[in-house]
């Protein structure tokens, strides 16, 4: 989208036609001397600059006056993206935080868009409501956890991550105001009950646990990450880069810092097939991570019983 944003004012110096006459004592200048480089000349409430070869310069009066410059009447710039910021990467949990836009042109630089006018929109996860003015809520969390929001403005869409900061340990759903650790709770129940589905998206509690994505609001986004953090948590997803050579296939998937004190087994399983599953015998990388889990890749074999390696998954197994 391109625009013209105007720098100055043009301001029709006809003062025979709508003023006093040059010689008047609210328009009176000293004589220009025009040299090769211009001159500039002054009254008491006048500035002009002259400049050579009949092209006009630049004349300014105190504010409220007028300013002219010639060769610089606008200046065309395209707007390149909408970006959003707030005061903060974090939010307090049960807080509201306030979200601004702006539009990025392409002379690095920005202009202020009015809240009123973006669509804004949460995704599912631990921000409850974002209000018309871009005053987003958050809920309540048993352990730092990751949101993301988006707005859209004139063809542009802009996302803002932060995180939700777990600030009160006995306040989080059917566990709150009990007098014991929500995170516990959470953990304990996901044990006793692994295969329970607490809010019904697909997903069991135990895998929802493992990968770090919450139990009790429905959300089946994968995994996001990228420029050294983690975008939102999800289920696994396949990922690739180029390398020399070729290209590196990777499975990637969240996974608790804490799993193996947690007594937790992530196996990751190709298949060529969807039939015949083999174990990964790969050491997952750690490509990022946040205060809950990291973000670990397992290259894909090449082949699987002589076949391409085409589909990936993730057993999780508790005591």
């Amino acid at each position: 989208m391109k625009f013209v944003r105007f720098i100055v004012l043009w301001y029709c110096l006809a003062a025979r036609l709508h003023a006093a006459s040059p010689a008047s004592a609210s328009y009176t200048i000293v004589g220009d001397v025009v040299d090769l480089g211009g001159q500039r000349t002054t009254s008491a409430t006048y500035v002009n600059i002259g400049s050579a070869g009949g092209v006009s310069g630049m004349a300014g009066a105190p504010l409220p006056g007028i300013t002219v410059k010639a060769g610089y009447v606008a200046q065309v710039v395209e707007v390149t993206a909408l970006v959003l910021t707030a005061s903060g990467a974090t939010l307090n949990e049960g807080g509201n935080g306030q979200i601004a836009a702006w539009q990025q042109l392409d002379d690095a630089t920005f202009l202020a868009v009015p809240a009123a006018s973006v669509g804004w929109s949460i995704t599912p996860g631990p921000l409850t409501t974002i209000s018309a003015s871009g005053l987003v809520s958050a809920g309540a969390v048993f352990q730092d956890t990751p949101a993301t929001l988006q707005g859209v403005f004139a063809s542009h869409t802009g996302t803002f991550s932060l995180t939700v900061r777990n600030t009160n340990p006995d306040n989080f759903s059917t566990f709150a105001n009990d007098g014991l650790d929500d995170a516990l709770q959470v953990r304990a129940t996901v044990l006793a009950a692994p295969n329970a589905d607490a809010d019904g998206d697909g997903t069991s509690d135990l895998l929802e646990y493992a990968f770090g994505t919450s139990l009790t609001v429905a959300s089946t986004a994968v995994i996001g990450f990228g420029g050294g953090s983690i975008i939102q948590r999800g289920l696994p997803v396949p990922w690739t880069q180029n390398v020399l050579n070729g290209v590196d296939f990777r499975a990637v998937f969240g996974r608790r810092k804490d799993y193996a004190a947690a007594g937790l087994t992530c196996t990751v399983q190709f298949s060529a097939d969807l039939v015949t599953w083999q174990n990964s015998t790969a050491a997952p990388t750690v490509i990022t991570g946040d205060s809950v889990i990291d973000v670990v890749s397992v290259p894909y074999p090449f082949f699987i019983n002589g076949r391409k390696a085409r589909f990936f998954r993730v057993l999780v197994s508790a005591p």
